[in-house]
């Protein structure tokens, strides 16, 4: 695998280029990180402690608002119902590890929607933020993943990238010009030119203080650099499972249809849930624009 990074020639390399771009959230809260570790420490049963810690969370109008959004991102309206009232509910709806995930992405983007110029914002994310909604469905779609792998393997790329923007305003207007130009969702070979790393680096930083164990957050970085190939399902499983969000990412971007590649595995879902899942994409790519089901949580600041 593609494990190795450029050597950029900056001092300290692009691993600690990478740290200094992510010293933002050195406070990270303690309580979210803990519930990403507990929350990778659970078997079927989850305990009342993890269920209470749920509850507590939900009591924010903003965090609740921003989870109901992504329930019914992933399901049908009618069977989220009123669930956002319950945190067995939900967590019967959003597995643990999911659900503590998107807690701590949504303290880093409300904190960095806050600190970047809106109109940048906006012109960056206007036909990417929908990465954010589709990338927990398509992880939630395929029989051998979860919204969990969508969340770290394709969301995480967005959230390195808006730590980017932030850190260097000037250099990513630069980037963000390139990238449409070229018409690309991004580029880390340019990236290591304009900032001194990309955003994988950054990323895996971030999973790393959210309380992400290490080798899924291994897993999940490395599979920013790789192609989900069956070379790959067969020598790093674990990293195929990152991976194969992207290429349905692209091609529902590109066409609203599945990829035309080889499926392996039990990584292409049933006829009926692959409707269903071509049905929920194209409704959220009929409204597509610079927000995401997190925008609900800011929306109580504006």
């Amino acid at each position: 695998m593609n494990s190795n990074m450029p050597d950029t020639g900056t001092e300290g390399g692009p691993w600690d280029v990478a740290k200094n771009y992510s010293q933002q959230f050195k406070n990270f809260p303690q309580n979210f990180a803990s519930l990403v570790r507990r929350a990778h420490s659970l078997d079927e049963m989850i305990p009342n402690s993890f269920t209470w810690e749920v509850k507590r969370l939900l009591r924010s109008d903003g965090m609740k608002r921003s989870i109901y959004r992504l329930l019914t991102t992933l399901y049908d309206e009618d069977r989220v119902g009123d669930a956002i009232e319950s945190p067995k509910q939900v967590l019967g709806l959003l597995e643990p590890k999911s659900f503590a995930v998107a807690i701590c992405y949504l303290y880093i983007y409300k904190g960095l929607k806050k600190s970047i110029d809106e109109k940048e914002w906006e012109l960056f994310l206007d036909n990417r933020a929908c990465a954010f909604d589709l990338a927990p469905l398509i992880g939630l779609s395929l029989p051998a993943t979860q919204a969990y792998h969508g969340l770290l393997g394709l969301a995480g790329r967005l959230i390195g990238l808006l730590v980017l923007m932030k850190a260097k305003p000037d250099q990513f207007k630069q980037y963000r010009r390139h990238l449409h130009k070229n018409s690309l969702f991004c580029d880390p070979e340019q990236e290591y030119k304009f900032f001194g790393c990309s955003h994988i680096e950054v990323a895996s930083t971030l999973f790393v203080t959210m309380g992400i164990p290490g080798m899924e957050a291994r897993h999940a970085s490395e599979s920013m650099m790789e192609e989900p190939t069956e070379m790959l399902y067969e020598n790093a499983p674990d990293v195929y499972r990152y991976a194969i969000v992207m290429p349905w990412f692209n091609a529902f971007m590109a066409n609203q249809d599945e990829p035309q590649m080889k499926h392996v595995g039990d990584y292409y879902p049933k006829k009926e849930d692959a409707d269903n899942l071509r049905t929920q994409v194209h409704a959220l790519l009929d409204d597509i624009g610079p927000y995401c089901w997190m925008d609900d949580a800011t929306a109580e600041d504006e």
